[in-house]
């Protein structure tokens, strides 16, 4: 499609105008969309991304090019590209990562999705692990009580799940 302002070029860009309600939708190509005082953005989803984690610098830091993978990738070549080279690469720049992983994500550590049909099953599991790891601090502080307490409710819930295993098989 050639651009609608200029006519010659082909259109790389569309701009939509919204005015009391009605749409008109203009298909421009770069020089013209500049001379409207719309710009092509010139950042990469890659440089988006990297800039969450450290703001876009020039300035590339000794210590991010002495960090290398056994690939030979270094991390300021991850910041510049935004790929890693390599499964080798995730514990090398680990520290690196994980402030990009927690800004990008909320999470350094993957759940998931759990299908609706297995999502109770699957609480009641993690449930369980959680109620075992206080059943060893109880025990740990010799508060028997409460660890006879604990031992109770993760009866319950093995017998609740196995239940649920039958059901979903």
């Amino acid at each position: 499609m050639l651009c609608e302002d200029c006519g010659k070029k082909k259109a790389t860009l569309m701009f939509t105008e919204i005015v009391d309600d009605q749409q008109k939708v203009y298909h421009l190509c770069e020089e013209c969309a500049e001379k409207r005082g719309l710009a092509k953005p010139k950042t990469s989803w890659a440089d988006l991304l990297l800039g969450l984690a450290k703001g876009l610098s020039a300035e590339v830091k000794k210590e991010e090019e002495q960090l290398i993978c056994t690939c030979g990738l270094t991390f300021a070549e991850f910041r510049r590209g935004g790929k890693l080279g390599c499964v080798n690469c995730y514990s090398a720049f680990s520290e690196k990562l994980k402030p990009l992983l927690q800004r990008i994500h909320g999470a350094t550590k993957h759940v998931g999705k759990i299908a609706t049909k297995d999502e109770e099953y699957l609480k009641i599991k993690r449930n369980i692990v959680k109620l075992e790891e206080q059943l060893k601090r109880a025990v740990t502080k010799e508060d028997f009580e409460t660890a006879a307490k604990i031992r109770d409710q993760i009866r319950e819930y093995e017998t609740f799940k196995s239940k649920k295993k039958k059901s979903r098989d």
